[in-house]
């Protein structure tokens, strides 16, 4: 066999495999952007019409929370006071106050030093 043959034969069998290599990936990664994420599907559902606008023009912090107190929500004064953190709401009185109204629906007020 030529060596010019041997040559042109491993570097078609190199851009083959190359080929299908990305092929395959291109394919897992449309697969993955298409499914949805428990997150944007929990938002979506959490949130009703509206929410954005209110925070948006309320003077005083506020954070919506879902049922495991991560925060789907918050106005730009909770992130400017570092109420929230990481997705999380940092201050842990707050949280425990969050948790007691979930449980029992009742509004409490209280004040805090932070």
């Amino acid at each position: 066999m030529d060596v010019n043959a041997a040559v042109a034969a491993a570097a078609a069998l190199a851009g083959l495999c190359t080929g299908v290599i990305a092929a395959l990936a291109f394919r897992w990664s449309e697969r993955e952007l298409k499914r949805p994420t428990r997150t944007s599907l929990h938002t979506e559902a959490v949130l009703p019409p509206g929410v954005d606008t209110v925070l948006s023009v309320l003077s005083s912090s506020a954070v919506v929370l879902d049922e495991e107190d991560n925060v789907v929500k918050a106005s730009s004064a909770a992130y400017a006071l570092g109420l929230v953190r990481g997705g999380r709401l940092a201050v842990e009185p707050m949280l425990k106050l969050a948790r007691e109204t979930r449980r029992d629906g009742e509004i409490r007020q209280t004040e805090l030093d932070l």
